[in-house]
């Protein structure tokens, strides 16, 4: 009896583990094309960014969500890094460990400063996404 139930008590280990496995880490990159930014106090928005396979993510968690883009040297714009509804205020580059959704797309928000009057050409934008 005492051996069945050493047995037994593995097989429900073995299976939590098995279930464990099965959320296996990962990540995905996507980029955008460049955004001309033109207007002062009007705001642009990037192409989506997201998983070239979002149904396969299911299920997933987002772990961490790192971002970059480029302005030209001495340019200033205002950014945010949105998904769905939810925006941040982001820089350059950064990364950020809230929560969000890795099957759902992102997208970049941008804006002139109300003193700016040339326009800004947004570039290499990247989004790196890691879940589990």
């Amino acid at each position: 009896m005492m051996r069945v139930l050493q047995i037994s008590l593995f097989l429900v280990l073995l299976g939590g583990a098995a279930n464990y496995s099965m959320a296996a880490p990962g990540s995905w990159v996507a980029s955008a094309p460049a955004v001309r930014v033109a207007v002062a106090g009007r705001i642009y928005q990037s192409q989506a960014l997201q998983s070239p396979q979002p149904e396969l993510l299911k299920g997933q968690r987002t772990r961490s969500v790192r971002w970059s883009y480029r302005v030209p040297a001495g340019r200033v714009v205002h950014a945010w890094l949105c998904q769905q509804q939810q925006c941040m205020l982001v820089a350059e580059s950064g990364q950020t460990d809230s929560l969000g959704d890795p099957t759902m797309p992102w997208y970049f928000r941008f804006q002139l400063p109300d003193n700016e009057r040339r326009a800004v050409i947004v570039e290499q934008l990247q989004l790196i996404v890691n879940y589990q």
